[in-house]
């Protein structure tokens, strides 16, 4: 379950570049329309296997790969209703309970969860690629962070190891913080002045999502 001594400073460069490439950048024409807001999400399903997660970036040896879980998020947004926006975002993620990691074969154990959730910070940003009939945006939504877990791992197949908590032994092993990424394609609705509803789903480390929505509010709108 060790962490790959090269994918630390991966992470770490491509959050950074993340971050910059999200902050606002010189005012133009649509800037000067732009508001803050506020911003929900909720993600009713996420999942992690082997098949559609690349494991071996992050872990050596597993043997198998089964989470899931929801996800809710809030936070403040900066954007134009017939625009982009970026924002911040505080994140709530819970693992469905005996959701399953095991390193059996590399002489680790079988580790399932028990009450684990991720709290983490997010930098975001939706990009549209079009906009149609002043009232719909097609895009992409990409952004990231980092975050820490809480709760409890069992070692199924190791009576010496017994029930740890889910961030001591993460940090036994590397990694004292949980790196967030995702990348996205979006379908946004302007429902009402200042008002999005935008449903999206891909990539989302450590995860994918098949459907999530988001509700932004920009206060001034007309």
């Amino acid at each position: 379950m060790s962490l790959r001594k090269t994918a630390g400073p991966a992470l770490a460069g491509l959050l950074s570049t993340l971050a910059l490439a999200m902050l606002p950048g010189e005012a133009g024409a649509q800037d000067r329309d732009s508001h803050w807001g506020v911003s929900f999400g909720f993600t009713p399903r996420w999942s992690a296997t082997q098949s559609t997660m690349p494991v071996g970036v992050l872990w050596d040896n597993v043997d198998e790969l089964d989470l899931s879980g929801s996800a809710l998020r809030v936070g403040i947004v900066r954007g134009s209703e017939l625009g982009g926006d970026w924002g911040i975002s505080f994140v709530r993620r819970r693992f469905r309970d005996e959701s399953v990691i095991d390193f059996t074969s590399a002489g680790d154990a079988r580790y399932v969860t028990d009450g684990v959730s991720l709290t983490g910070v997010e930098i975001h940003r939706f990009s549209p690629f079009v906009t149609v009939g002043g009232a719909v945006q097609i895009g992409m939504e990409y952004g990231g962070g980092v975050g820490t877990l809480a709760g409890d791992v069992v070692a199924t197949n190791r009576a010496d190891i017994g029930v740890l908590d889910v961030a001591d032994a993460l940090r036994e092993h590397g990694i004292p913080i949980v790196p967030l990424a995702r990348a996205e394609l979006a379908a946004a609705v302007i429902a009402a002045p200042g008002l999005k509803v935008r449903i999206k789903g891909g990539f989302n480390f450590p995860g994918l999502q098949t459907f999530s929505v988001t509700i932004n509010y920009l206060f001034g709108s007309r």
